[in-house]
């Protein structure tokens, strides 16, 4: 049977139905991915001293043990928005364990086929907003009103729009004080497709 740890700093669908979940500080988990590297053997890793208590002690060490039981058949997968150490560990300990070419493989296709700075992209977009440069926005299932960084004080350049529509399955933040909201089909009810990891397409329905 496959068991799965979770180790993250708020509950998450895939944590509640981890067999072993621990909560750590965000800035905990670099530490957390370090001392684990060096539990399982991966060479050069230098673990920062930190006071873990005794539940976590003994969190490390199962979960130590159970990956090197299962040294090419397990799976160390760092959360996307880590930090990148976690990810360079990750790795680590996957090579460390024999996993790479087994549970692990890699592709140099990317997973997103239009890779950007999305920060990046806001920013510059609410710069063109508040340079008077657009004239039409639209904004698709999203709802930048409630979510954009409080900063970039979006709600301004959003009303420097001449038009704005929203299109969004919900009335939100955004929705509101758009000058068009258009209703979209939520989640149980749309089609469309999706980027797997060996980098095809394929159509789907939820």
């Amino acid at each position: 049977m496959n068991r799965l740890y979770a180790v993250e700093s708020m509950t998450t669908t895939t944590g509640m139905k981890a067999e072993h979940r621990l909560g750590l500080r965000a800035s905990e988990i670099p530490a957390f991915a370090a001392a684990l590297a060096q539990a399982v053997g991966v060479s050069g890793v230098d673990a920062p001293a930190y006071a873990w208590t005794a539940e976590q002690q003994k969190f490390l060490a199962s979960l130590a043990k159970d990956l090197k039981a299962n040294a090419g058949k397990s799976a160390v997968i760092p959360g996307l928005y880590q930090d990148e150490s976690v990810a360079v560990l990750a790795l680590a300990i996957n090579t460390a364990l024999g996993n790479v070419g087994k549970t692990v493989t890699a592709s140099s296709e990317p997973a997103i086929p239009l890779p950007s700075d999305q920060i990046g992209d806001f920013k510059s977009l609410v710069a063109a907003l508040n340079a008077g440069k657009v004239d039409w926005l639209v904004i698709l299932n999203s709802n930048p009103i409630y979510s954009a960084p409080a900063d970039l004080d979006f709600l301004s350049a959003f009303n420097k729009a001449n038009i704005v529509a929203h299109l969004g399955p919900n009335v939100d933040e955004t929705g509101q004080i758009a000058h068009w909201h258009i209703p979209s089909a939520h989640y149980l009810e749309s089609w469309s497709d999706a980027r797997a990891y060996d980098g095809l397409f394929r159509w789907c329905s939820r």
